[in-house]
């Protein structure tokens, strides 16, 4: 049991499929905080004077959103990733102890389970995870800060 909830029996990671569950339960909050990221945006795009000008020329809201706002949506979007990624981090351990699923969290717990190593070297191994986790969360907020700035020039003189 871990914090009192046993696990989810009927599912573990046998199938392809058995990894949906976990994904959908990690991918909730993401979701909810990338959506109120780009409705954030848009109401505070929907004030500038240029977005004033194009409604009062006519064009409809999911015009300008399309056209006009979609650069800056992206680039809050990007500038949320790494945010993202900690709250899938931090949720991964649960889930997978939660739905039975054996990914890294599981592992890593699983190491100071184990008595088939001394605690040394569990430390030494979760450790190790730790340091790998860090090295990808690094690795993945270069990659955006590369997108953010070489995909999306101009947006970067203007912010």
């Amino acid at each position: 049991k871990f914090f009192g909830v046993g696990p989810i029996e009927h599912k573990g990671d046998a199938f392809w499929y058995s990894s949906l569950f976990p994904i959908i339960a990690i991918s909730i909050i993401p979701i909810f905080h990338m959506m109120v990221t780009v409705i954030k945006t848009i109401e505070q795009e929907q004030t500038k004077p240029y977005v004033l000008a194009l409604r009062g020329k006519g064009m409809a809201k999911s015009y300008i959103i399309r056209v006009h706002m979609r650069k800056i949506i992206i680039y809050n979007l990007l500038s949320t990733m790494p945010s993202v990624l900690t709250i899938m981090f931090s949720s991964l351990i649960i889930v997978e102890n939660v739905f039975f699923y054996r990914g890294m969290g599981y592992q890593m717990v699983n190491i100071f389970r184990s008595t088939k190593v001394t605690p040394v070297e569990s430390q030494a191994l979760f450790t190790y995870f730790l340091i790998m986790m860090a090295i990808f969360y690094f690795i993945f907020y270069g990659i955006i800060n590369i997108i953010k700035r070489y995909a999306l020039p101009d947006l970067n003189e203007e912010l």
